[in-house]
């Protein structure tokens, strides 16, 4: 495990900032200038949620498939926690403990898992 980092950031904080529908930005709750700091913690389920939600053909304001490879790629400079066995298995024990949704305590323990002090969705 590594050492506590500031925040573990979620699709919205990815998706948000980009945004000009005015109830998408005025919703995030990250601090300014989260993505411009070094230490940020996503989730590969992070990076994958925000390239379907930025580019998805439905989608009123989005994004091409470059422009959104192109900011996923510029996150990989984070560290990127991966979905993995222990980790599944702690996510679905997360999930019934506390009754929450799969996706909601993937989040959790792979913030958990990373060390991070603070979760910003």
């Amino acid at each position: 495990m590594h050492t506590a980092v500031a925040a573990f950031v979620d699709t919205k904080v990815l998706l948000y900032p980009i945004s000009s529908v005015r109830d998408e930005a005025d919703k995030s709750t990250a601090p300014p200038g989260i993505l411009g700091r070094e230490d940020p913690v996503l989730s590969d389920r992070a990076l994958q949620g925000f390239y379907a939600q930025a580019a998805h053909p439905t989608r009123s304001n989005r994004i091409s498939h470059r422009s959104a490879s192109n900011l996923v790629e510029s996150r990989l400079r984070f560290r990127v926690v991966g979905l993995t066995v222990p980790l599944a298995h702690q996510l679905l024990q997360t999930a019934a403990r506390w009754r929450s949704s799969y996706w909601d305590a993937g989040i959790v323990d792979a913030a958990r898992h990373a060390g991070c002090l603070a979760l910003q969705t």
